[in-house]
């Protein structure tokens, strides 16, 4: 994932993971989609930051619906 950094994946991830995954599921499992909000949580080290995005940032993202055509072009 865009969002560890090289070796970090291991530590302390549990609720990364979980919020990754709720990520997928928010972006409809479009690659660019999921890969932009990893990178802008590349900086963020702390799992309060990552709550702290979650809560606050994630909820503003609108829910991507694939219908075929959108993964088509955006992949």
């Amino acid at each position: 994932m865009v969002a560890f950094k090289r070796g970090e994946e291991l530590e302390d991830s549990d609720i990364r993971i979980n919020i990754g995954k709720e990520i997928v599921k928010k972006c409809g499992g479009i690659p660019l989609a999921i890969r932009t909000l990893g990178s802008m949580l590349y900086s963020k080290i702390s799992e309060t930051e990552w709550l702290f995005f979650r809560e606050n940032e994630l909820s503003k993202v609108p829910r991507i619906e694939d219908d075929g055509i959108l993964s088509t072009y955006l992949n």
